[in-house]
């Protein structure tokens, strides 16, 4: 019998290994840790399916919105945030702090959501989705 934690030989009886102190409480497999690590693993190289929610709406023109009227938060009334809309017209892009993350992050960053939660593409993005996965 052989320890599950360090692989070590052990007796029958024994209820705990004397190499790493592990306690035994069933009975494992004749089998050492270095032959379960020596098995041949293959890598399964299979496609899946993966549905993914686009919005219709152009990060393309979030950008431009962004870049001209973000210090009124006519990007995030695009986007369909009414509620930071407000909040940003009111204080006029966070007096352009805001505007310009906003500008930044829409640019640099991850793909921006709507308010429904759906992803915010460019064209090369969405045809590059529509060759590799299912889209919604």
């Amino acid at each position: 019998m052989f320890c599950p934690k360090c692989g070590q030989k052990i007796e029958e009886d024994s209820n705990f290994c004397e190499n790493c102190g592990a306690g035994l409480e069933k009975s494992y497999p004749e089998k050492s840790v270095d032959s379960i690590k020596n098995k041949e693993r293959r890598p399964t190289m299979e496609k899946r399916e993966v549905a993914v929610s686009i919005s219709p709406k152009d990060k393309g023109i979030l950008i431009l919105l962004a870049t001209w009227f973000g210090v009124f938060g006519i990007d995030r009334f695009y986007r369909g945030q009414v509620g930071l809309g407000i909040l940003k017209l009111i204080t006029l892009g966070g007096l352009g702090i805001w505007a310009l993350i906003d500008d930044i992050l829409y640019m640099v960053g991850g793909l921006p959501s709507d308010s429904a939660g759906k992803w915010i593409t460019d064209k090369k993005t969405l045809d590059l989705f529509r060759s590799e996965l299912k889209i919604n």
